[in-house]
């Protein structure tokens, strides 16, 4: 039912982050239970990831952005966009296919799928050419920058 609603890429991003926070509380409970001081292992856990993250900066900012774009919901999944950034080196225009972790799905007009890194993503504006279900002849005119949504879309 979730993915009904959000998509596959949303429910797999909220899916994946709520089986990692039972994770970590399983291992925390666990590591209490058996007696092992967490001290130190929560010290050399945040130096080691200070320095993971350091190393994987743009795998972190598409996943974070992936996070952003569940809970914003600038643009859903069948939507016609057009996104405009100078990250992207341009402009790309097609239907959103699915919204990942790290990565959206676009087909454009030639049928060609285009995988736009969800950082680029809020870094650029998007223009919502044509909600879901629209036909192709009707164009909505709605300018949505990224974060935002127009009062009237639900």
């Amino acid at each position: 039912m979730l993915m009904h609603h959000l998509g596959t890429g949303r429910a797999a991003a909220i899916q994946f982050i709520l089986r990692m926070i039972g994770y970590v509380i399983i291992l925390l409970a666990t590591l209490e239970l058996l007696g092992i001081p967490i001290g130190k292992l929560l010290l050399g856990g945040a130096a080691l990831s200070i320095v993971l993250s350091v190393a994987a900066q743009q795998a972190l900012a598409n996943f974070f952005a992936s996070i952003v774009l569940v809970i914003s919901h600038p643009f859903a999944v069948g939507e016609q966009i057009t996104l405009k950034s100078g990250a992207l080196g341009g402009e790309y225009s097609g239907i959103v296919l699915d919204i990942g972790l790290t990565h959206t799905k676009l087909q454009d007009e030639s049928g060609e799928v285009v995988l736009m890194p969800n950082a680029s993503l809020l870094s650029g504006a998007a223009i919502l050419v044509q909600k879901r279900g629209a036909s192709f002849a009707h164009k909505i005119e709605d300018k949505v920058i990224t974060g935002k949504r127009p009062a009237h879309r639900k």
